[in-house]
């Protein structure tokens, strides 16, 4: 099954609007009056968001599964070889 860009974005927009849609529009890029500087000293704002497109996409399982193959290679990734 092949996956577009559009199709990730547009569910990892869903899940972050299912959590804060404020938030979901900050990752997103979209205008919504907060301003950017604000985001970045206060990235807590996203988290939650964040993490939801985290879970629901279970990148912190796929990170762990690459690194634990990384590990077992002796460090080398698969650029390296």
């Amino acid at each position: 099954m092949k996956v577009t860009l559009n199709q990730f974005r547009d569910g990892a927009f869903t899940e972050a609007c299912q959590v804060d849609e404020r938030a979901a529009k900050v990752i997103a890029g979209h205008s919504n009056g907060m301003s950017d500087r604000y985001v970045m000293r206060a990235p807590s704002h996203t988290k939650a968001a964040v993490d939801a497109i985290r879970e629901h996409y279970r990148i912190a399982r796929l990170v762990k599964q690459k690194s634990a193959r990384c590990h077992r290679r002796g460090g080398r990734t698969s650029r390296d070889s």
